[in-house]
Order: C-alpha cells, then sequence, then structure tokens
C-alpha cells in the first residue's frame, strides 16, 4: 500500500474536549498568553496583530536537497518563510487543513499536511469565491493571499481517492464506490475536487521535531474545528468531540460524501458541497442516546452500520450505514459513539461484529 493510500483525511482528534466556551474570541483571551511564546523580531513584520506566535522551524525542500525554508506556525497559520529574505512565500490558514499526518509514515521525519485549496473566480470561472476554506462560516473569508501557489506532488490524494481507495474494497460495487459516485463529482463547469484538495509534505530535522510538529497543529486544529463547530452547528451545553469524513450510502445505495460530527450529546450528518468540498448544512442529526447497536463486518472493515430508535425525527431512517477511510478511523467513529453513548445512558451499546456484509446493507437502507 502506497502513503497516500494509507494516511486519512480527517483532521486528527483527540476523545477529550477542551474548555467549554462558547465564545472563541473570549477562549483566545483566557488561554492565549502571547508572553508564553514570545515572537522573535525577524517574524514581526509577517505575523498579523490579530495572531499569535507559536513556533518555527527549519525545514529541507527534500530528503536529497540541502535547501531549507522556514515553517513558522502562529495560532492561525502555518507560514513557509525563505530562509535567506525572511520573507513570506506562502501560508495556509488550520481551518483550512483536513489532517496533519507522519506518525504513520516510514520515514521518522515527514511531515503531511492535507489542506483544502481556497480558489478565486479567475481559476474557476467566477463560479467560486475566495473565501470559506473548509466550512461556510470562520474567520479564514479575511485573508487574500492563496494558500497554494506553489505545485504539490503530482500523486497528492484527493477526499474522493482517498475514500474509494477503500469503498472499492467493500464489495460494493463500481457505480457506487467510484470517486465520481461520492456525491462529489466534476461539478458544474467542469471544475473538479482535485483543485481543492491538496497536500505539502515536508522533512525535519529529526523525528522529534517533527513529533513536536504533529502535536502543535493538530492541537491547533482541534482548537479551531471546536470553535467552528460549536459556534455554527452545536448548541450549548454539548460540547464538540470530533469530525470525521465518511461516505453516506443513502436509500439509493448511493454513497454521498459527509462530515460527521459528533458532541457528547448528538450525532450529525452534515453536507458537503460539490465541487468546492466545503462544509454545508446538517442534513439530520439524532440524539447518541437513541443508539439501539452498531454493526462492524470482517469482509468490509471500514463499514459502520448504525441502528436507531430516534422518535424524535421519524424521517431519519432507522438504519444507517458509512463508509469510513479504513479500519482505524472506523474504530474512532465507533468507539466515540459507544464512549458518549455510555456516559449519556450508563449503559453499554451493543457491537455486533460480522464475518459478511449483508446485501440489504450493501445496497444501501
Amino acid at each position: 500500500m502506497s502513503l497516500s493510500s494509507s494516511v486519512s483525511i480527517s483532521p486528527s482528534i483527540s476523545s477529550s474536549s477542551i474548555s467549554n466556551n462558547r465564545n472563541s474570541r473570549d477562549l483566545e483571551d483566557k488561554y492565549g498568553d502571547s508572553v508564553v511564546f514570545p515572537c522573535p523580531a525577524k517574524f514581526e513584520k509577517i505575523i498579523p496583530l490579530d495572531e499569535r506566535y507559536i513556533t518555527h522551524a527549519t525545514f529541507l525542500k527534500n530528503k536529497s536537497s540541502e535547501t531549507t525554508f522556514i515553517g513558522l506556525l502562529t495560532s492561525n497559520r502555518f507560514y513557509k518563510v525563505d530562509s535567506d529574505t525572511l520573507k513570506k512565500i506562502w501560508s495556509i490558514d488550520l481551518f483550512d487543513m483536513h489532517s496533519i499526518e507522519g506518525d504513520e509514515s516510514p520515514d521518522p521525519k515527514t511531515l503531511r499536511i492535507v489542506y483544502h485549496v481556497k480558489q478565486t473566480p479567475s481559476l474557476v470561472g467566477g463560479l467560486v469565491n475566495g473565501g470559506g476554506g473548509g466550512g461556510s462560516g470562520g474567520s479564514n473569508g479575511n485573508h487574500i493571499d492563496n494558500n497554494n501557489p506553489e505545485m504539490s506532488p503530482p500523486d497528492s490524494p484527493t477526499i474522493q481517492s482517498r475514500l474509494s481507495s477503500s469503498s472499492s474494497s467493500s464489495k460494493r460495487g463500481s457505480s457506487s464506490s467510484s470517486s465520481g459516485g461520492g456525491g462529489g463529482g466534476g461539478g458544474s463547469g467542469g471544475i473538479s475536487n482535485d483543485n481543492y484538495i491538496s497536500e505539502k509534505i515536508f522533512i525535519t530535522e529529526s523525528e522529534e521535531i517533527r513529533d513536536q510538529w504533529l502535536v502543535s497543529l493538530r492541537l491547533l486544529t482541534r482548537q479551531t474545528f471546536q470553535k467552528y463547530f460549536e459556534s455554527t452547528f452545536i448548541p450549548a451545553p454539548a460540547i464538540y468531540q470530533l469530525h470525521i469524513y465518511a461516505y453516506k450510502t443513502n436509500r439509493k445505495g448511493k454513497n454521498q460524501i459527509r462530515c460527521i460530527l459528533v458532541s457528547t450529546e448528538r450525532c450529525y450528518n452534515i453536507s458537503i458541497k460539490t465541487p468546492s468540498l466545503e462544509i454545508g448544512k446538517v442534513k439530520w442529526s439524532f440524539p447518541i442516546a437513541a443508539l439501539k447497536s452498531l454493526q462492524v463486518f470482517k469482509s468490509a472493515p471500514n463499514i459502520l452500520v448504525l441502528t436507531l430508535d430516534n422518535k424524535e425525527n421519524t424521517k431519519v431512517k432507522e438504519v444507517q450505514q458509512f463508509i469510513l477511510k479504513d479500519l482505524i478511523e472506523r474504530n474512532l467513529l465507533t468507539n466515540e459513539l459507544r464512549r458518549i453513548y455510555a456516559k449519556l445512558t450508563k449503559q453499554s451499546l451493543t457491537k455486533d461484529e460480522k464475518d459478511e456484509l449483508p446485501k440489504k446493507f450493501g445496497k444501501g437502507k
């Protein structure tokens, strides 16, 4: 299996939620202390006043090159800085990052960022504006500079290829598991999703530095998404726990890309816009306490089937099927749902593991 096919499209996430503070600005003011991370004078012209310096390090352009650049991390963005002129080359908003990867890489010094590429009207024939990043809101609409002036590696996986590589192994048939069948097709005007998802690969000077950046980026992106989801979808007093991208199989057996959002009270099925792959609107949600059982399958280890007793909204079908990237992400979602269910109901949620995926699930429900 290639490195590209083994990595996740989802932001790095943790079961432990940070402070349940509904106002993101208050959260920054309360917990973000710039005195702890004094900004080096050489970066003062790069970092805006509304961002806080976090850290910086020297990266190699590739494994065989001695050419270096500076990676600069703030509370809002990752900047690539020229080592000689100390001028910004490009930057990526934390809100645009789909995943930060590297701990499963064969190379202990590799750091990979998979991110949402901001498009401009000139690039997509005026069909898409330049703001929005990974979602329909957020502060990143205020940033004007493009975050992808350099070409990414030719084998950079798209959101579809990362999902469909595993959905094709679930014996679902080519029509529903192909990259175009996920609800994220080419879109209007011939604009492909390939224009919207890309990656950057960085080589650190040591494994220790790589690990430090993994922890820092994952923590900051988690905080960023918690602020976004709690201000947009999750009402108080519930707390964001995780979000993950998956295919949801609809009643016609068609797979559609969705963002599955989990709070301490509910599970949300959120649409993904095409072709931009931006976060859309809540299609439906259900109380996690309404779950009756979970089913997983040895023959299709990336599929999770939920059975609900959802009296709150009878339009939500009793059985829901999701195709995750791989076994790791399936287990992540499964364990979180079981953990939250136990906390809410003081009971254990049944998880049935079967050998084969029944045809009634394979065709969608």
